[in-house]
């Protein structure tokens, strides 16, 4: 394959993937939990390192600007309980924090993620003591909350980082201003077993949780009063993610909730609190849902006693797209999302990590591997890198080269800067490539800023093509003046570009 080529006539700088400061910072990385990020995601299954950190199904959590890596967890079989800080290049051990002496007994259970504030702050609850931790970067304690109980979903933090909310086991929702006060705390069921995560809204103003007594709540973030419950089917243990959709025809822009109830059922609750669709997924659902916006896609994995799946469902009605058979159910995994390279990460029961590439209507295996435990959530790096906790290791997947040194290393390429390809361009711009083979190519045009804006796609048999951008997003909008980034991408090979739209 190395001496087959794609020809991309663009005349503009090959440039590297953008790498964000904060990384993934939370539980399914953002405060509306989509679980996607701008940065690349490996498409290899290569191990970098591992750490051992025994008995923990908590996910870890990336600090882009300190390069460390945050995730509770055993030293050993019978403790001390941590807060651990490790090093995201190597692997290594910066500094622990001791949260308890013992590892907690509640059995296998899911524990709470860390949420880092800033690059100096990381809140984490500790399921040994019931109490809700503040610790600074360099390992030292600031203070601590006692809830009514052991603690297990994620926090999330206000953008002004002046108030925390964490769910307890008690069945209330505590409202934690930042310097160790309770602002409020609500109660949303009396019943134990909590494990789902507060989700804010892009405004702060509510706070979407799941709850043991078969409800999705939207609670006022000022006063903890409840704006309105939605009855599901059956216990919500999973995380709400929130997406914004615009319907092409009317144009009609709508805030979506989307949450699981734990039979198996996906809702899309529109933020007055009434029911925009539901589908059944075929299996009980302990994994949160990941959002891929720009493309329109949601993603869930469903597990039972037949069948183990990814599924990618249409935002917009619920459409199955495509399904995925995994090795084993995702029972502590929720999907992440790579959104330039369009790659899914997913753990499962069965010890295994896969990595699956979406392709509009079928979704790739791109490879997998398993490890001696279950896998929870995964987090995705911004050096092409994955990481996941195995219940006895934390384990780190990278690629050891950057997506643009691997397509430098694989394509003999030529820049063309023929006058039928302007750049910058203002109405339109052609991109002609050539394929050694037939392929699906998919071009996905992202801003500044890395969201994406527009996505061109189709079968393409061997041979020369041409395909035509007219400056317009996905909406059928005209996109506005600035830098855009190209990322072209078929069967065998990737390629990203940067060009230039005026008035």
């Amino acid at each position: 394959m190395r001496s087959s080529f794609l020809l991309l006539s663009f005349s503009v700088l090959l440039i590297g993937h953008t790498v964000f400061a904060d990384v993934w910072p939370g539980y399914h990385n953002t405060q509306q939990r989509t679980g996607a990020t701008p940065n690349y995601g490996p498409d290899c299954c290569s191990t970098a390192c591992d750490v051992n950190i025994q008995l923990s199904l908590a996910s870890p959590v990336i600090d882009g600007a300190n390069q460390k890596v945050y995730m509770q967890g055993a030293v050993g079989p019978s403790g001390p309980w941590n807060l651990w800080c490790i090093d995201a290049n190597d692997c290594s051990i910066r500094w622990t924090y001791v949260l308890s002496d013992s590892m907690p007994t509640n059995g296998l259970v899911m524990h709470s993620s860390c949420a880092i504030y800033g690059d100096s702050l990381i809140y984490v609850g500790n399921p040994a003591d019931s109490s809700f931790y503040c610790i600074d970067s360099s390992g030292a304690y600031k203070w601590k909350y006692k809830t009514g109980d052991r603690i297990r979903p994620s926090p999330a933090v206000s953008s002004d980082g002046s108030v925390i909310y964490t769910m307890s086991d008690d069945g209330y929702l505590y409202a934690i201003n930042s310097d160790s006060t309770l602002k409020w705390k609500t109660l949303t069921t009396a019943s134990s077993g909590k494990y789902s995560s507060p989700t804010l809204s892009p405004d702060d103003s509510t706070i979407y949780v799941g709850s043991y007594n078969n409800k999705l709540y939207a609670i006022k973030a000022d006063s903890g009063s409840i704006r309105w419950s939605y009855v599901t089917g059956d216990e919500v243990r999973t995380t709400p993610a929130i997406g914004i959709y615009t319907d092409t025809s009317t144009l009609i822009t709508d805030t979506i909730i989307y949450v699981t109830s734990y039979t198996g059922r996906l809702y899309a609750i529109r933020q007055d609190g009434s029911l925009k669709w539901s589908r059944v997924l075929g299996g009980n659902a302990n994994s949160s849902p990941a959002l891929d916006v720009g493309r329109g896609i949601v993603y869930v994995g469903s597990d039972s006693t037949t069948n183990n799946r990814l599924n990618a469902l249409n935002m917009s009605d619920g459409t199955i797209k495509w399904r995925m058979v995994l090795s084993g159910g995702p029972r502590y995994s929720s999907p992440a999302i790579a959104s330039p390279n369009n790659l899914i990460y997913i753990g499962d029961a069965s010890n295994t990590i896969s990595i699956i590439a979406n392709w509009v209507d079928s979704g790739v295996l791109v490879c997998k591997k398993t490890y001696d435990w279950p896998i929870t959530s995964p987090v995705i790096g911004g050096d092409t890198s994955i990481w996941f906790n195995g219940y006895s290791y934390l384990h780190k997947i990278k690629c050891w080269a950057s997506p643009n040194s691997i397509e430098e290393d694989k394509l003999n390429f030529k820049i063309n800067s023929g006058r039928n390809w302007p750049n910058p361009f203002s109405k339109e711009t052609r991109i002609s490539l050539t394929l050694p083979e037939n392929s699906f190519v998919n071009l996905d045009i992202y801003d500044i800023t890395g969201k994406l804006v527009k996505t061109l796609s189709a079968n393409y048999t061997a041979g020369q093509h041409s395909i035509i951008w007219d400056a317009k997003d996905n909406r059928g909008n005209k996109i506005k003046t600035g830098i855009y980034l190209c990322r072209l991408k078929t069967n065998s090979y990737a390629i990203t570009r940067k060009i230039t739209v005026i008035k």
